[in-house]
C-alpha cells in the first residue's frame, strides 16, 4: 500500500512537470554583442543608448565583448530598455559574464536599469579597482550613495572570467545576488524593496568608469540575459498535500486492519 502511494505521487509530480504545469523561465532580454563591429560604439546600436562604450576583443572573455581596453572618457553609461514592462507577479533574474583586470578595472558593471535614466543604476554588480566586486542595491532601495548601507563587498573574482546573477523578486519584495568566482556559488544579503521601487526598473545598464588620469579602465562583459519566472499556484505542492493526506489515510487503514 505504502509503495503504491509513493509510486502514484512520483508519477503525478512528473506528469505535471511534463505537461508544463510548472512554469518555466522566459527570456525578456538577451545580448551577446556578436552583431557589432570591433571598436564600434555600442550606444546607438541594437537598442542601446547613452555614452560611448566600445566593443572589442576581450583579453579574458574572447571576441566581441564590452571592451575594457578601448577607453572612453570618464564615467560612461549605456542602457537598453525592455520591450515590455515588468510584471509584479514575475521573479526576474539578470545574468552575465565578466572579467575584471587586477588593479585596472575601475567601477564597471551591469545593472538593472532605472526608469527614465541611462546613467543611474537600480541594482547590480560592479568591479572595484580590479580588487573585488560590489553587489549594490543602493539605487533601487533609495539608500545614501555615500554610505555602505545596501551595498556588499566581495574580495577576489579578478584576473579570470566570473559569472554573476541579480534576482529581482517583487512578490516577496527583495533583491539579492549570486556569484561564482571559481570556487563555488555564493549568495549576497537580501535587501527589501517596495512595489514602487520595483516599478522603477525598465531595462539593463552598462557602466564603464574610465579614469585615464589614474591609468585605469573598464571591465569586460558578455552574455547578458534577463529571464522572467512566473509565480503561479504550486501544483506540485497541491499534489504532495493531497497525496500526503492519502498516505495518512492509508496508514490509518492499515492500523485498523492490524
Amino acid at each position: 500500500m505504502m509503495k503504491l502511494i509513493s509510486v502514484i505521487t512520483i508519477v503525478l509530480v512528473f506528469s505535471f512537470i511534463a505537461s508544463g504545469s510548472v512554469d518555466a523561465a522566459t527570456t525578456v532580454f538577451e545580448e551577446n554583442f556578436e552583431s557589432y563591429a570591433q571598436t564600434s560604439n555600442l550606444s546607438g546600436q541594437g537598442g542601446w543608448s547613452g555614452d560611448v562604450i566600445y566593443i572589442g576583443n576581450g583579453g579574458g572573455l574572447g571576441t566581441n565583448v564590452v571592451s575594457a581596453q578601448i577607453r572612453g572618457n570618464g564615467e560612461s553609461w549605456s542602457k537598453n530598455t525592455f520591450e515590455t514592462s515588468l510584471s509584479s507577479t514575475n521573479v526576474y533574474t539578470l545574468t552575465f559574464d565578466a572579467f575584471a583586470y587586477s588593479n585596472f578595472s575601475h567601477d564597471s558593471g551591469i545593472f538593472f536599469g532605472e526608469s527614465g535614466n541611462y546613467n543611474s543604476w537600480s541594482v547590480g554588480w560592479y568591479s572595484n579597482w580590479g580588487r573585488g566586486w560590489y553587489f549594490d542595491a543602493r539605487g533601487i532601495t533609495d539608500s545614501d550613495f555615500n554610505a555602505e548601507k545596501n551595498r556588499e563587498y566581495f574580495a577576489g573574482g579578478t584576473g579570470h572570467p566570473v559569472n554573476f546573477s541579480v534576482v529581482l523578486d517583487p512578490v516577496v519584495g527583495e533583491v539579492y545576488g549570486f556569484a561564482d568566482f571559481g570556487s563555488g556559488l555564493f549568495e549576497t544579503t537580501h535587501y527589501g524593496i517596495t512595489s514602487s521601487q520595483f516599478s522603477t526598473v525598465d531595462g539593463v545598464q552598462i557602466l564603464q568608469d574610465y579614469r585615464n588620469n589614474y591609468g585605469s579602465g573598464g571591465g569586460e562583459f558578455d552574455n547578458i540575459r534577463v529571464t522572467a519566472s512566473p509565480v503561479a499556484p504550486e501544483p506540485i505542492s497541491s499534489i504532495l498535500f493531497v497525496t500526503g493526506g492519502t498516505l495518512l489515510a492509508g496508514r490509518r487503514c492499515l492500523r485498523k486492519r492490524k
